[in-house]
């Protein structure tokens, strides 16, 4: 039992399993100025089971969408243009929330996922949103990287003008109750100058967080049909330990499309899907969760939401309203992906 004084001198009695619901009510960043209240408040929050039970509860506040706008005036900051400023959009209550954001990420391009369980990717940075806290992910070596497509994908010699790049996406193995990053490393290896005859060779990792911001390498495969054709990630969002990549795939040297490239991050398989309607060429698809599934918008298209089901089984699509701030909607150009 916790004794609180109120207002009068009588003390007031609150047991710690209706404590530790109050607490699951409270804002995260506001959670972690009370684990300075006393170290049994510390080590009760940073508990498993209070971590837990927030997370779920987190799950049932809310769909919330976290977008960016581009700036249009001339920004500096620390000697750097400012490209972006960043809100947090709650599909419920259409509330819009302003976020700060480290200098990095307001001055820099990057690929921007979506929250999973409270961390974003940005490239090769994972950022607490709530904190405001970075951590980079461990630096990777071209020329290593290079060498294992290499010796993976037997390229022939002779072959000249290539360019090597990574992308990566965050996960969270609900089951392990462990994050992780899966990172597809990608060489264009071109005949002379010409990106004609480009071949495109790719192969997968997973990096996943243990203590003391240490992170593990796995390999693990990419389907081979997609090893020639892989482009890069154009965007990604990850639900309940299953990571969802749009992905453009080089058809031909003149044709590029699009697909959905879902990975689970615990059997580490992977399933390979359309998009909905028909889709596959140009345009931007805005993608979220929606009651724990895949969520895709269509530029084009901002009044309809696909919703896919029955990822592994070869997925299909079904379609809803879209649950869209009214103000977002009419000011396309505010979301940017």
């Amino acid at each position: 039992m916790k004794r609180i004084k109120g207002n009068l001198d009588t003390p007031i009695s609150i047991s710690e399993e209706i404590l530790l619901q109050i607490l699951q009510e409270i804002p995260a960043k506001s959670l972690m100025r009370f684990k300075c209240v006393s170290r049994h408040w510390c080590s009760m929050i940073e508990g498993q089971e209070f971590v837990d039970a927030f997370r779920v509860g987190s799950h049932k506040r809310g769909t919330k969408l976290l977008v960016r706008k581009s700036c249009s005036q001339d920004i500096m900051i620390h000697g750097r243009r400012k490209n972006y400023d960043f809100f947090l959009v709650n599909l419920q209550d259409k509330s819009v929330v302003p976020l700060a954001a480290p200098v990095i990420l307001q001055t820099n391009q990057f690929i921007l996922g979506q929250p999973v369980e409270g961390l974003v990717c940005c490239n090769n940075i994972i950022w607490n949103p709530t904190m405001n806290e970075t951590i980079t992910l461990p630096q990777r070596n071209p020329s290593s990287d290079l060498k294992k497509v290499i010796e993976n994908m037997t390229i022939q010699a002779g072959k000249h003008s290539w360019s090597i790049s990574s992308d990566y996406c965050l996960g969270f193995e609900v089951s392990i109750k462990k994050y992780k990053v899966f990172s597809i490393t990608h060489v264009d290896v071109g005949m002379g100058l010409s990106t004609v005859g480009t071949e495109n060779l790719s192969y997968a990792e997973v990096l996943t967080l243990g203590s003391n911001n240490f992170w593990k390498n796995t390999k693990c495969s990419l389907p081979q049909e997609l090893c020639k054709i892989f482009g890069f990630v154009d965007n990604y969002c990850s639900i309940d330990g299953i990571i969802y990549m749009i992905i453009w795939l080089r058809m031909s040297s003149s044709v590029l499309e699009y697909r959905i490239l879902a990975f689970d991050l615990s059997r580490q398989v992977f399933q390979l899907l359309p998009l909905p309607g028909g889709g596959g060429g140009a345009g931007i698809y805005m993608h979220f969760a929606v009651g724990g599934r895949f969520a895709l918008i269509h530029g084009a298209e901002g009044e309809k939401t696909w919703l896919l089901e029955e990822c592994f089984q070869g997925g299909k699509w079904i379609v809803v309203d879209t649950p869209w701030p009214e103000c977002w909607r009419l000011n396309p150009e505010m979301i940017v992906n």
